[in-house]
């Protein structure tokens, strides 16, 4: 699982499944293609890749089977930079799956997507 590495995801470090969370360490590589041109000069992870592999990672470690039906209080608190490692925090109750981003203890991100009942 944690062998397979592209340029468009993050390479996986660690799985924690918790009671009431699962927590995912992540290495932003340098060469994922989002970098390039966002921004030439201080390049960061853009917002939308963040929610989309917190989706992604959230459905497969819950199998999520709803559709997708909405995201809210999603916030950006702090910019993810190449060669960062990060936490993802993710819970799901009640067809609402809630995610963090983490670097050295400080959200840099949050949000919540919410999915219809399968």
């Amino acid at each position: 699982m944690f062998d397979h590495v592209n340029n468009d995801t993050a390479q996986i470090l660690s799985v924690a499944r918790h009671p009431d969370k699962v927590c995912i360490e992540l290495d932003i590589r340098p060469d994922l293609v989002w970098f390039e041109g966002h921004f030439p000069e201080c390049p960061i992870l853009p917002g939308v890749i963040q929610t989309h592999w917190a989706i992604t990672y959230g459905c497969e470690h819950y199998d999520i089977r709803g559709q997708f039906k909405s995201l809210g209080n999603v916030k950006f608190m702090k910019v993810i930079v190449p060669g960062a490692r990060v936490m993802l925090e993710l819970t799901f109750k009640r067809g609402k799956l809630v995610f963090r981003y983490l670097h050295d203890g400080a959200v840099c991100s949050q949000g919540m997507a919410e999915f219809a009942a399968p």
